[in-house]
């Protein structure tokens, strides 16, 4: 096949074969780029229903479009020969990073997270993968899991004999309604596949070991899982306990979703990622960086000049010494007590926690209906504005709206509207808790609900994205986004700094974020970053860098313009500026802050 082309693809190299394709790398002269070009075998064309059914599936997988699904870019036929014209990726596959040995837990969660998620948006679709296995996920030079070869296997289904000892799938991850050779499979099956893989990047190994094909259909019939713990002792119970009900025979028994899945870990591994120690140890870890030793930074919104129209919106602080700014963070729960009085948090898992809703939130039937909020309308913490502890809504006229006044939660940063006004989400800590770690919460005003998202770090500045699927937010120092069900977790930015202040472009295509270069602690001079990022954290820049050595002029809200051109920000002399988010052009002074870009007002952007 090499120097052959196929549509207008010259045939390169071959980098892969598998036993129901073989996979080029191949020069695509519109585009002047090389893909990465998957040819089935020539003797499927024989079945005359191959292509009517290649043109139904592939249409099917084109029109997938995830951040974890390997694009497919076209595909078609040539001379008898089906192909799939795909990105092409310089790098290797999962298979081969667990050749080098058991993944860390906190690597296994997050390609565990990328690829559930990818999953959950193809079964969303109505399409299943039918073959997940290491070597179907690449990997790029940053770590992050791409899924590739979906329904290849439903492609080329009628065209084998299983009565002639054809197998469709990789029997070492094939699910067991799979071994049994049953024609309607649902997402459960792909679901026992993925807990394989999972199985396999913790213990280096998959499960079932045998020397045949049909030996390990039979195992995975009838023979019971060997445990994961056996092969790695320090993987927390809990942890295991997501293996097993994965790998659960009956589908019924297993997750219902891979997202929830990838949930489920992550949860049961978090003390580790966090603490560097097993979570059954009972010895407290020492803080390993400025992120473990800061459990929240100073709000913006707390030394932000105040604008006048917005009573609730910005709190004064002015003339405030360093060390009386610093004594009233530690009071709102915002810097962490010394080490050897913190107790560690128990991990509880979100739906536990909004189970019964009343217990927490008292006054959770004052909530009003939607139509009763006013519009335009602010959101932010009561006592900023030295009221009582609470949440506090606030209408263009002035009308304040006092919310959740019974509750034990002293609310941190500036909430975030939903973009359809329905939802709040907001930063919070427990009064009478022994940690003083900020949760996120959401309320809903149709629901009458308050539910948790409970991550065992400290979770601060949630902002909504504008097509309502994300929360970024800070996240231990780390900038991360998660769906507002506490779904999908993914981390955007650990290594430049401490992460503040996050907001997202009107399109919800990149996020503009106040990084903290040299850590979480708050220190005057302060240094400040401004950073670009796309959503999937994969781009970024940095736009401009502010330094503030008068502790009356912290203020690190920043905020896209609606045409998304231009970032506002504060500098360290209490300046309001805009920077254009593109070119060499200097940051313009203007007259003040641009409040309502920021997803604190409802609707965003009003007035605009």
């Amino acid at each position: 096949m090499i120097g052959r082309t196929l549509g207008r693809y010259r045939i390169v190299e071959q980098i892969g074969i598998g036993g129901m394709a073989t996979v080029y790398k191949a020069y695509d002269p519109d585009t002047d780029r090389h893909v990465a070009l998957k040819v089935l075998p020539q003797h499927f064309s024989h079945d005359p229903t191959f292509k009517e059914r290649f043109n139904r599936e592939a249409k099917a997988i084109a029109r997938l479009e995830h951040l974890h699904i390997l694009p497919i870019f076209a595909y078609g036929e040539d001379a008898g020969t089906a192909y799939m014209a795909m990105r092409y990726l310089k790098t290797g596959t999962l298979t081969d990073r667990i050749k080098q040995g058991p993944l860390p837990l906190a690597e296994a969660a997050r390609i565990l997270d990328q690829v559930a998620g990818a999953l959950d948006h193809a079964h969303a679709h109505g399409v299943l993968h039918r073959d997940i296995k290491p070597s179907n996920i690449l990997l790029d030079e940053a770590g992050n899991a791409y899924l590739t070869d979906f329904g290849i296997a439903k492609i080329v289904e009628s065209t084998m004999d299983l009565t002639r000892g054809d197998i469709l799938g990789t029997p070492a991850y094939m699910s067991p309604e799979q071994c049994q050779g049953q024609k309607d499979l649902t997402p459960a099956s792909d679901i026992y596949s993925l807990g394989i893989v999972l199985y396999e990047m913790v213990t280096g190994r998959t499960p079932f070991q045998a020397e045949t094909p049909i030996a390990l259909i039979h195992m995975h019939l009838s023979e019971a899982l060997p445990l994961p713990r056996s092969l790695r002792p320090e993987l927390p119970e809990s942890a295991q306990n997501v293996i097993l009900k994965a790998l659960a025979k009956d589908p019924g028994m297993r997750h219902k979703s891979c997202t929830q899945m990838a949930a489920a870990f992550n949860r049961a591994v978090i003390d580790i990622a966090v603490a560097g120690a097993p979570a059954d140890d009972a010895t407290p870890p020492e803080p390993a960086d400025d992120a473990t030793l800061l459990h929240g930074p100073a709000t913006a919104t707390q030394i932000a000049p105040k604008k006048s129209s917005r009573k609730l919106i910005v709190a004064a602080v002015g003339g405030l010494a360093l060390i009386a700014l610093a004594a009233v963070l530690v009071l709102a729960g915002l810097l962490a007590q010394p080490a050897e009085d913190a107790a560690p948090q128990a991990a509880q898992p979100a739906e536990d926690a909004a189970a019964n809703p009343d217990t927490n939130f008292p006054d959770i039937a004052s909530l009003p209906d939607v139509a009763d909020l006013p519009q335009p309308r602010w959101a932010a913490p009561c006592d900023q504005n030295g009221l009582e502890p609470g949440l506090c809504i606030e209408s263009d006229s002035g009308e304040v709206i006092h919310l959740l006044t019974e509750s034990e939660l002293m609310i941190t940063t500036l909430p975030a509207w939903s973009p359809d006004g329905r939802h709040l989400a907001f930063a919070a800590r427990d009064t009478g808790a022994q940690e003083d770690a900020n949760n996120i919460y959401i309320v809903s005003f149709d629901e009458k609900e308050i539910t948790p998202i409970i991550t065992d770090e400290n979770d601060i500045f949630p902002a909504w994205s504008p097509d309502g699927e994300w929360l970024v937010m800070h996240s231990s120092g780390n900038l991360v986004k998660v769906h507002p069900d506490g779904t999908g977790r993914r981390q955007l930015l650990a290594e430049t700094g401490c992460s503040f202040t996050p907001q997202w472009s009107t399109d919800a295509e990149q996020i503009v974020v106040s990084v903290l270069p040299n850590g979480c602690e708050w220190k005057i001079p302060l240094d400040r970053e401004i950073w670009l990022l796309t959503a999937n954290g994969e781009d970024r820049q940095l736009l401009l860098t502010t330094r503030h050595e008068n502790p009356d002029c912290v203020n690190l809200d920043v905020a896209f313009s609606p045409d998304r051109q231009q970032v506002a920000y504060m500098d360290g002399d209490c300046q309001a500026h805009i920077v254009p988010t593109v070119g060499i052009v200097p940051p313009r002074a203007i007259d003040d802050f641009p409040w309502h870009w920021l997803n604190s007002t409802f609707p965003q952007w009003a007035g605009e």
